[in-house]
Parts: structure tokens; sequence; C-alpha cells
């Protein structure tokens, strides 16, 4: 056989032995992938060793959370664990606001946490955050200083927005309210520390404020040790029952 007909012999194979040589490769490349995955899903392959929490925690311990992590991580390694789940499983504490999840290779797991502010009691058990929405832990501490609302369910970021306003420009009588309270008919009342009653009733919350406000640096300031409860339902004034009264 001539070199001519080898030569012509050896063009005509070469796209053959270019797809065989293709598909060994595939093959050699496919059985390392799933050798590589069935080490990663092993639990037994680069384990979470570290669970490490940060955050300016005053109702959560940092061990409690912690358990729950590992918990949570199912066995799973390294590259297994779905860190979604990991904060949604801790997102379902009460006193959680915020958790970011990250994994630091190759063993750690970092948790930093936002905890919720508590800036009102809502009813009996319950918090409003500084949103205006509700949380409730499981055993409610005793949080001095924090102003109570009582109203129906769906007014608490409405009652907080009140709150603000008409806290702020009391306090500039030194009043300070303790409790809101909503009915459901939509009449407010305000209590001071003292426990002395501000009811405004239903509408023009803020005009009878100003009302009030000219009245106590008037006249009522002079009288305001010996008063029990406002009612500034009144179109031209203000009707007071003082301890004498009573």
């Amino acid at each position: 056989m001539s070199k001519k007909v080898l030569a012509s012999v050896g063009t005509k194979n070469w796209p053959s032995l270019v797809l065989v040589f293709a598909v060994g490769v595939l093959l050699i490349v496919t059985t390392l992938l799933l050798f590589l995955a069935a080490k990663i899903s092993d639990p037994s392959v680069l384990p979470i060793n570290k669970v490490a929490v940060s955050g300016n925690l005053q109702h959560l311990q940092k061990t409690d959370l912690e358990s729950i992590v590992r918990n949570g991580l199912g066995g799973r390694g390294f590259f297994r664990v779905n860190v979604n789940e990991i904060q949604a499983l801790l997102m379902e504490q009460p006193w959680i606001d915020e958790a970011v999840v990250r994994r630091v290779w190759k063993d750690t797991l970092l948790i930093n946490i936002k905890e919720q502010v508590a800036v009102a009691v809502w009813r009996h058990g319950s918090y409003l955050n500084g949103d205006g929405k509700i949380f409730s832990p499981e055993k409610s501490p005793m949080i001095p200083g924090l102003v109570r609302f009582t109203g129906p369910e769906g007014f608490e970021q409405v009652m907080l927005e009140h709150y603000r306003l008409i806290a702020k420009k009391l306090a500039n009588a030194s009043i300070v309210i303790a409790e809101v309270i909503l009915t459901d008919r939509g009449s407010w009342t305000f209590i001071t520390s003292g426990g002395k009653e501000l009811i405004f009733g239903k509408r023009f919350l803020y005009q009878r404020l100003e009302r009030f406000l000219v009245g106590y640096h008037k006249n009522l300031s002079k009288e305001w040790t010996s008063v029990r409860r406002i009612d500034l339902r009144y179109s031209n004034g203000l009707a007071i029952a003082t301890d004498m009264l009573l």
C-alpha cells in the first residue's frame, strides 16, 4: 500500500479517534464528579466543628443558639449545610429580629444575631418592636419603663405612631405616658405614670392635645397633683376630675 493510500485512511479515521478520546475524557470527569459528590455528601468529610454566635444579646444565650444551630445541621458537612434553613430556624425564636448565617472554610458557621428591641408592652405577655410589630416570647421578662398598649389587633403601628407624637409633646411638660388604650370603637385614652387619665375620644387628637397643653401651662399645672382625670372630648374646653371631687 502506498504512502498516499495510508495517509488517506488515517485522515478518514481522525474524527472517530477524536470522538473516542472525548468520550473517554467525559467518562473520567463524570466519574470524578460523582466521586467528589459522594464525598461531599458524607458528613464525615469536612464536618462543622465550630458554631460561633455574635451580637449584642440581652435576652438570648449564645449557648442556646449554638445548640439550636447544631441540632439543625442534621449531620451535614460544610458543603451540604443550607444556610437559609439555619437562618429560618433561628428566626423562629421570638427575640431574634435578624439572623445572618455564613460558612467560613473549612469547618465553621458564623452566626450574627440582632435582637428585637421592645419599645412597648402589647396587651399581656407580648411586645412591640420599633416597627410596631408584635413578638411574643414564651417567657416575657419584666422590662422596666415600657409603655403598655391595649388595643385591637391590626392597630399596633397606628398606636405607636400616635403615642410617639403625643408623648413627645407631653414630655415637654414633664408628663410621662405609661399606658395607651384604644377601644374597639376608636376612642383614645392616655394614662400618665402618675395614674392620671387623659381622655381624648375618637377624633381631633392633636387639636385636643394642644388645648390641654394651653390649659396645663396656664392654670392646670398648679393643681396637677390633685388631678385624676381630664376629659378632652368637649368642643371648647375640658372637664377635670380631682381627688377632692371624687
